[in-house]
């Protein structure tokens, strides 16, 4: 999409959640930005906080001729990050009679540890009072035993806070932190 171009991104300041900044990207000598061309080619949505309703005839365009994700069947990402079982299915591929099993797969009730990423996330409604969509916990934390049936599986601290999760407060520095 770049072509090698220098990118320019133009801060447009804290989202509505007050954690996430608001950008709109441009290569250089595109008069459209990034942000536009990946609505367009259906690997983003229209997201109104965000987008300012600026892309939503080239989200129905990529809707309407079934562009990316707009092939399958899938959760809008404000609706997946807080595990909203019951959001409605977007795409072209989300069949009535297979709903259950679709989200089964998208919302599994004991999602399996992946390789490497053990850090646990549980969804958590005190945690929204902060703007979170939940808690984390690290194999250091005292409450990690206890968690026996997290929500996420995360592979860093830094995926876990992308995806709106903040530390359990019992998790103490590890030791390299202090130093």
């Amino acid at each position: 999409m770049i072509g090698g171009r220098q990118v320019r991104c133009e801060d447009l300041g804290l989202g509505p959640n007050k954690r996430r900044h608001i950008g709109v990207c441009t290569a250089d000598g595109d008069t459209t930005s990034l942000n536009q061309l990946l609505v367009r080619q259906g690997f983003a949505l229209n997201f109104e906080p965000y987008a300012r309703g600026r892309f939503r005839e080239d989200e129905a365009g990529a809707k309407d001729n079934r562009r990316g994700l707009w092939k399958g069947c899938f959760a809008a990402p404000q609706e997946f990050r807080r595990a909203k079982k019951d959001g409605v299915l977007l795409g072209e591929s989300c069949r009535a009679d297979k709903d259950r099993e679709i989200r089964a797969v998208l919302f599994p009730d004991n999602p399996s540890m992946p390789p490497g990423c053990s850090i646990k996330g549980k969804l958590a409604l005190r945690a929204r009072i902060t703007g979170n969509v939940g808690v984390y916990h690290l194999q250091g934390c005292p409450s990690y035993p206890a968690l026996t049936r997290p929500d996420r599986w995360f592979c860093s601290g830094e995926d876990a806070e992308a995806a709106g999760f903040r530390k359990a407060y019992n998790c103490r520095p590890t030791d390299r932190a202090r130093k």
